[in-house]
């Protein structure tokens, strides 16, 4: 939900109809489908003036919805208030709007017809009041006012309340003059904060493209810094807010600095570093790319700021954190003061600041509680959040203090349309007398009302870090040192410069001279290939990285659900990497082999596309383990293919008998790791002469031949009859 595109209009529209005379209401029927009306509120806040001056009249529409399954009459809209009555604390705001709080003395400010509605129809009523109206004139009190609305029907069978504020204005009152509440609007971009390009496929591309480039024998990426098609419309709002708006500060991320210039940063791609403290792993994948860059501010994800987080931050360079929650963010008893307090971790102090929670809360769009209904709509929170503003206001109003406004949280999906609502935001604050909006600078400099032992207390006993996060990230992490691990060891099996120089050159492919890639098949030189493998490396460490928003861990919760981790494109992007990068070896071998001797030799053919030669295994096993085979297949270690070439080995076969069996064959590195997929090739041996056994076997025929050829003859000159002729 964001805040409404209307807030500018109020006033405009409000001082043009000032001089009306009198009261006017209007309304108009929309019948609503069944399954809808079922399940909408009986009566909204659609537009209203929020904040009333010695001017400015009053316009209010509200939306009536018959949830009933019975037609209603003709009824009254009625809104009242008590124009004297002052909220004393934010607990009494909140209770207000969750109709938890009774007041007395409520009258009636206005009142308009609605007319009958069907079952499932619903009407807007239209409500506007002039300056001059007797119900306005009496509205001298400055601050929150309670304002409830109640529709009825004639016969009594329905009736809602609502129960919203208004805030009078201390414009021509005694305190116009009192010193104004600063506010500090923050609100952090990243790519890591826009779902379009978490579960997009914009870096699954880019990898694709960046490690043809690489593989065609360049050892760097051209950098030019344009922007993701995910984040080109969000990228077009936050300029143009920052040039509208240089009063909210953007906390620009690193790969969006060179679009957006702001005064202080976020971390790279919104990493959860309050979450991945809680795991060693993902601390080392994020370690060199995390660091705090100038003016760096790091924001809490799905966990608060513990004693651990904090020193993860610290050890990557952060002085200054936000915490979106605890450290005395949420309002009490007691009035607001300087959102910003300091905290000494391992010796060094770091400054925490601290977002109010429920203006935070209602800036980004959501309601204070589920029974806050008035909040359910643009308007209803552009209502609580004005007069919440104004009560910390009237609580001390003599006192100097800042509060920060954090607009988004890390897990925020990241739209042009909210970043216009920060605008929007902005406009109200800076329109309302009592407010106006100041720099982060001036937050961090300003004086802590928290002890620092109060502080250190609280985040060593605050609760453990979000347990479901904490999961997601060890899923995650165990991915990306899965994909790691299988490039290292693919990568720590190419062969080095001076390793290619001194290889003999008959294990070439004579026929590379003949396709005049002479040239391409010789390995890059010591310092290319250093600069190439670190590109390589660079690429899916920073796919890998990115793997670690908040976003990111919230969509590979929700993914892990559904065995659906793919929607994850940081993680598809750095299999990407190395998908391609093993891609560019394959083997080749005849699928039937028919053996007439004893021993024999298959053919393999290892082609190596990448720009650097390799050290592959050839292994070999039978598809069997089952049967027993007199039939066997050799594999090959140590096989050195140069770079952009070709190299067949012959692997010997050797066969004792009669037999078929299937092999299964494969490339690894030194290591073990498989680079290629399995091929199969089945092997057939005959019983032949053509080896030792059969000639033995042959010569043991001819010697029992002519044995019993000798024995036939001897039989026959004696007179004995011959075998086969006994009568």
């Amino acid at each position: 939900m964001s805040f409404s595109s209307t807030f500018s209009r109020y006033a405009r529209a409000a001082c043009a109809l000032a001089v009306l005379a009198g009261a006017t209401f209007a309304f108009s029927l929309q019948p609503l489908p069944a399954a809808l009306a079922a399940s909408a509120s009986p009566l909204t806040v659609d537009s209203s003036t929020s904040v009333i001056t010695p001017s400015s009249g009053y316009d209010a529409t509200f939306t009536v919805t018959n949830t009933s399954r019975t037609d209603l009459t003709d009824g009254t809209l009625t809104l009242s208030m008590n124009p004297w009555y002052e909220f004393q604390t934010s607990d009494d705001l909140q209770a207000w709007a969750d109709g938890h709080l009774r007041l007395r003395g409520l009258t009636t400010f206005t009142q308009a017809d609605v007319p009958a509605l069907k079952a499932g129809a619903s009407t807007q009523v239209k409500v506007h009041l002039n300056a001059d109206d007797s119900a306005l004139t009496s509205l001298t009190s400055w601050g929150a006012k309670p304002l409830l609305v109640t529709y009825e029907d004639n016969d009594s069978n329905q009736t809602q309340t609502l129960r919203t504020f208004v805030t009078r204005s201390n414009e021509g009152t005694a305190s116009e003059g009192l010193p104004q509440l600063k506010f500090v609007l923050t609100l952090p971009a990243s790519t890591g904060t826009i779902a379009a390009c978490v579960t997009g496929k914009d870096q699954t591309t880019a990898a694709h493209t960046s490690m043809e480039t690489l593989l065609s024998g360049s050892t760097e990426i051209t950098a030019t810094h344009t922007t993701p098609e995910c984040a080109s419309s969000t990228v077009s709002a936050l300029k143009k807010l920052t040039a509208s708006h240089p009063n909210v500060e953007v906390l620009t991320a690193p790969e969006l600095s060179s679009q957006i210039s702001s005064a202080h940063s976020l971390q790279p791609y919104a990493t959860d570093i309050a979450t991945l403290a809680e795991n060693a792993q993902a601390q080392d994948i994020i370690q060199t790319s995390a660091h705090a860059g100038a003016n760096a501010v790091a924001m809490d994800g799905h966990s608060g700021w513990t004693t651990k987080a904090l020193e993860s931050a610290q050890s990557l360079g952060y002085t200054t954190v936000l915490a979106n929650e605890g450290y005395g963010a949420t309002a009490s008893e007691s009035p607001l003061h300087n959102s910003v307090t300091h905290v000494s971790v391992q010796g060094t102090n770091m400054t925490v600041l601290t977002a109010q929670k429920e203006l935070s809360t209602l800036a980004q769009g959501q309601a204070t509680s589920e029974d806050a209904t008035a909040e359910k709509t643009d308007a209803g929170i552009r209502n609580r959040f004005l007069a919440q503003t104004a009560l910390f206001e009237t609580q001390a109003p003599y006192e100097d203090r800042t509060v920060l406004i954090n607009t988004a949280t890390l897990s925020t999906d990241l739209t042009a349309e909210k970043v216009e609502a920060v605008g929007e935001l902005a406009d109200e604050l800076n329109a309302a007398p009592w407010a106006t909006l100041t720099s982060l600078n001036a937050l961090e400099t300003a004086q802590s009302s928290t002890d620092s032992a109060d502080a250190e207390e609280y985040a060593r006993t605050v609760s453990s870090a979000n347990k479901n996060a904490v999961q997601a990230v060890n899923g995650i992490a165990e991915q990306i040192n899965a994909t790691h691990a299988r490039m290292s060891s693919f990568l720590n099996s190419i062969i080095s410069s001076s390793q290619a120089e001194n290889a003999d050159r008959k294990t070439r492919n004579p026929q590379d001279l003949a396709r005049g890639k002479a040239d391409q098949s010789r390995a890059l030189s010591e310092d290319d290939f250093q600069k190439w493998r670190g590109t390589v490396e660079e690429l899916a460490s920073n796919a890998a990285e990115q793997a670690f928003s908040a976003r990111a861990i919230s969509t590979y919760q929700s993914a892990s659900s559904t065995q659906n981790t793919s929607r994850l494109d940081a993680l598809n992007a750095q299999a990407a990497v190395a998908s391609d990068l093993f891609s560019a070896v394959s083997m080749s071998a005849p699928q039937s082999l028919n053996v007439v001797s004893e021993t024999a030799d298959v053919p393999v053919t290892l082609s190596n596309n990448l720009p650097v030669g390799l050290t592959l295994n050839v292994v070999t096993a039978a598809a069997s383990d089952t049967i027993r085979s007199e039939v066997t297949l050799a594999g090959k270690q140590n096989v050195e293919v140069a770079a952009h070439s070709e190299q067949q080995v012959m692997l010997p076969v050797r066969a004792l008998s009669g037999w078929t069996t299937q092999f299964k064959l494969h490339l690894t590195t030194p290591e073990g790791v498989a680079v290629t997929s399995e091929k199969s090739i089945t092997i057939s041996s005959s019983i032949t002469i053509l080896d030792n056994a059969g000639y033995a076997i042959f010569g043991l025929a001819i010697v029992l031949a002519v044995v019993g050829a000798k024995r036939q003859i001897a039989r026959i000159r004696s007179g004995e009859p011959a075998e086969g002729n006994e009568e």
